[in-house]
């Protein structure tokens, strides 16, 4: 996951954006501080799927309407890219507290799918992965 959010910063980057990188895994207890603003935050997660899923899917902030349509975004983003099965966004609560920032989450695929797994492995399906999200991104601010 860490690939694809370097590889989505450096695209960021050549657009003078400032991206902020944080672990795949810290979104869950995602803080603003007061001194900070940021406009959009996304994180990259894997899951493990006990219905034997294969594909990617989007969480937005439930309590986000803004979020919701940065997942909608992303979703199409990312189905152009990805030969995997669009798996839908899904709401999920990131804190007890309203976020002003609009808070996402990609998996781009499931940990416990050999499909996916492979899919992962290759550097050109995390490339496109990052492309589509800074596709969803400049669409997002358009």
């Amino acid at each position: 996951m860490n690939d694809i959010a370097k590889k989505t910063s450096e695209l960021l980057n050549l657009l003078n954006a400032k991206p902020f990188i944080i672990g795949s895994n810290y979104i869950d207890s995602f803080a603003i501080n007061d001194d900070v603003k940021y406009d959009i935050a996304i994180s990259f997660a894997t899951e493990v799927s006990l219905k034997d899923e294969s594909g990617f899917k989007i969480y937005y902030d439930e309590q986000n309407d803004k979020a919701k349509m940065l997942a909608e975004i992303l979703n199409k983003t990312v189905e152009r890219k990805s030969p995997l099965n669009n798996l839908g966004i899904h709401a999920k609560k990131y804190g007890d507290e309203f976020f002003e920032t609009p808070i996402v989450t990609v998996v781009p695929a499931i940990e416990n799918s050999r499909l996916d797994d492979a899919h992962l492995r290759d550097i050109d399906y995390r490339s496109k992965i990052a492309l589509a999200v800074f596709n969803g991104i400049l669409e997002y601010f358009k």
